[in-house]
């Protein structure tokens, strides 16, 4: 019942244009918007569009090539309710990693942005005083602590496919707050819930190299080889 009930939000208008784009219906050709209203075509359709950003989007650059064409954070805002409505849904986890990937995506932007528009020109830059400032402003930012919202919920509520993914994600955000401790235990538990192996671990690996990296800027010293 409560997966029904799912595909049956996931397939209105307001999510579809969301996902889509604020065009989606108009820009489909006649005989497209003759079938489009069928509920169960439309609940494939944007299923769809949510299961293939979480099954590619295993990286700390969140919904590179598959974000939504409407407004982000109105798009993480409508998944995420959706998801915390319909808890027992199979698909709420996925919705919520995807809602999660949004709110992330906010952040760093945010972040990077205020950072880099803080340069004076000319001037050399300051790499711990920006890694301090990146740390600052991603933790203050009220879409990181609903990011990590949502890749908790994710976690504690997807499959043994989707959770590993969801604790990769929270390290990452953590990281960006500074949190190196909590960042590597939630690593420590991606790799746990991956039985230590394949995909994750080379991920998890990576990352720690970019952890290192983040901490020696903050200290002003350098990266280990």
């Amino acid at each position: 019942m409560a997966d029904l009930k799912f595909l049956s939000r996931i397939s209105g208008p307001k999510i579809m244009r969301l996902l889509g784009g604020e065009e989606f219906f108009e820009r489909q050709a006649r005989i497209a918007i003759e079938w489009g209203p069928n509920p169960d075509v439309r609940a494939t359709a944007m299923l769809g569009t949510i299961m293939h950003a979480n099954t590619n989007q295993i990286t700390d650059t969140p919904l590179l090539g598959c974000a939504p064409k409407g407004d982000l954070h109105k798009t993480a805002e409508a998944l995420f309710a959706i998801a915390t409505d319909l808890p027992d849904s199979s698909y709420a986890p996925y919705a919520a990693y995807y809602a999660g990937c949004c709110y992330t995506r906010q952040v760093l932007g945010h972040v990077m942005q205020t950072v880099r528009g803080a340069r004076k020109p000319g001037a050399g830059k300051d790499r711990a005083a920006e890694a301090k400032a990146k740390f600052a402003l991603s933790k203050n930012d009220p879409n990181c602590a609903k990011a990590l919202r949502a890749f908790r919920f994710a976690a504690e509520r997807g499959d043994d496919y989707l959770a590993p993914r969801a604790y990769y994600q929270q390290a990452v955000l953590r990281t960006w707050n500074g949190a190196f401790d909590d960042a590597e235990a939630l690593l420590a538990k991606s790799e746990q819930m991956a039985h230590g192996a394949g995909t994750i671990k080379n991920i998890c690996d990576e990352f720690r190299k970019q952890m290192d990296r983040f901490r020696k800027e903050a200290e002003g010293t350098k990266p280990s080889q």
